[in-house]
């Protein structure tokens, strides 16, 4: 494993190794183990993905609530979804407003958009979806994918959104 260097206008303030095997994400993701792993991959990882995301922050960053940066290292699926949207909007010359309670955004004061992910839900409901292990791009792994749990946890996620939103 090699370093990085680090650069102050980046998502990734951590010192990860760039790894070059399976063997090596693994150790990182254990070492690396309080944070969501697609972020530890994403910023372990040789190709560009952590400079796309870095060009998406540099776009969005002065759009972000309030607690974005104290969770996209824990929470990278939803952050980055939220992060990908805004920069979307942006891109295309829509006026966002973050919020930090309610909606993601209101765009150009009309309409209203929350990004929404899902988790893999409790592994105790046996409607949960298993987790994949994080692979690097060269590692290709078959799997059945399971389709119904997969929209069940789907359903789940916007049911809860729509609860809050009541």
């Amino acid at each position: 494993m090699k370093k990085q260097q680090q650069n102050n206008d980046t998502l990734f303030t951590d010192d990860f190794p760039i790894v070059l095997s399976q063997l090596e994400l693994d150790k990182a993701i254990q070492e690396f183990s309080q944070y969501d792993p697609y972020y530890v991959l994403s910023g372990c990882h040789e190709d560009n993905r952590k400079e796309i995301f870095d060009t998406l922050w540099r776009v969005f960053k002065d759009y972000a609530d309030s607690h974005f940066l104290k969770q996209y290292k824990t929470q990278f699926h939803q952050r980055t979804w939220e992060m990908y949207v805004g920069y979307l909007l942006l891109q295309n010359n829509f006026k966002i407003k973050p919020l930090d309670k309610g909606p993601d955004f209101i765009v150009d004061d009309r309409a209203y958009i929350e990004c929404v992910t899902c988790s893999h839900g409790d592994t105790a409901n046996p409607y949960s979806v298993p987790h994949m292990p994080v692979s690097t791009i060269d590692d290709v792994r078959v799997y059945d994918v399971p389709v119904n749990e997969m929209i069940l946890r789907i359903t789940q996620a916007l049911s809860e959104k729509y609860q809050k939103y009541q």
